[in-house]
């Protein structure tokens, strides 16, 4: 043993006995270096607090996200709802304003096809100015109207509307000659048309082929939208209506002068005149 390393022993050997001398004269200070030493976490402590930390995350994470698809789906139902209301509301609008003329009955007809999945109607009205898509035709209130439901690019359905002006030859091609097309409604899963049997006092499911130039008395039309395929049908949004056309058949008497129902002299469309000696009311 050199001298050198007998100095690093005493020196530490003297260094000791100062630190115990200081423990003893300061029992408080290392009391709290103790503590001190004793208030780290170990690593098992740590790893437990990032566990129980990542869990309540992820489970307010479900629950946001379960917040967030409700919301959702209840606007994605509303809008649904609205757009079927809308679409009604056209189906009624051309409805209620059909016209059939009976010395014209190839223009004038009132076709409904409820065989297949979806129902289908052609007809002839006179629409109204708020009628969707007046603004392109100005003036032209006579207009065809076709209902039908198609494909969707997008997938499911799309309830399409089309319309033109009653003398417009449709098939002779070209831009001009092409119906103005809308989209009432997409995501559809019901399309349906009764009719009132005046006779039998109940709703038929089809309006006869040989009643194409006549209008119905009673109308019942569903639209559903945005509904998927588990929904029961009690549980649907589905938008009803019952229409009642308010226009009749115009006989051939008063659209032609001299018919055979028409009384002579009297203007097409005018009631005949009262008889002689008794005034109108």
């Amino acid at each position: 043993m050199n001298m050198r390393t007998c100095h690093h022993i005493a020196q530490g050997s003297r260094q000791s006995q100062a630190a115990d001398k200081s423990a003893i004269r300061n029992p408080q200070s290392a009391i709290f270096g103790l503590r001190r030493a004793c208030l780290a976490f170990t690593l098992v402590e740590i790893m437990l607090a990032m566990g129980i930390f990542a869990f309540v995350m992820a489970s307010i994470y479900s629950s946001w996200t379960s917040v967030i698809r409700g919301s959702m789906a209840a606007q994605k139902a509303a809008i649904a709802a609205q757009r079927s209301r809308v679409a009604v509301r056209a189906i009624e609008d051309a409805i209620l304003t059909a016209q059939v003329f009976e010395a014209n009955p190839q223009h004038y007809w009132f076709v409904a096809d409820t065989k297949g999945e979806f129902a289908t109607l052609s007809l002839v009205a006179r629409l109204p100015e708020s009628f969707p898509g007046s603004g392109m035709y100005g003036d032209q209130m006579l207009r065809h109207v076709s209902i039908t439901v198609e494909p969707d690019n997008e997938g499911g359905n799309k309830l399409m509307l089309r319309q033109w002006p009653l003398l417009m030859p449709v098939d002779r091609g070209g831009a001009d000659a092409k119906p103005y097309e809308i989209v009432l409604g997409r995501s559809v899963d019901l399309f349906k048309m009764e009719f009132w049997d005046n006779d039998k006092k109940d709703w038929m499911d089809e309006w006869p082929a040989s009643k194409t130039n006549s209008l119905p008395l009673l109308v019942r039309v569903a639209v559903g939208m945005g509904n998927g395929p588990m929904v029961p049908m009690s549980e649907r949004e589905i938008a009803t209506r019952i229409i009642a056309p308010v226009a009749t058949k115009v006989p051939l008497g008063y659209q032609i002068p001299g018919a055979p129902n028409q009384p002579p002299g009297v203007p097409p469309g005018m009631p005949p005149p009262p008889p002689p000696g008794r005034i109108m009311r």
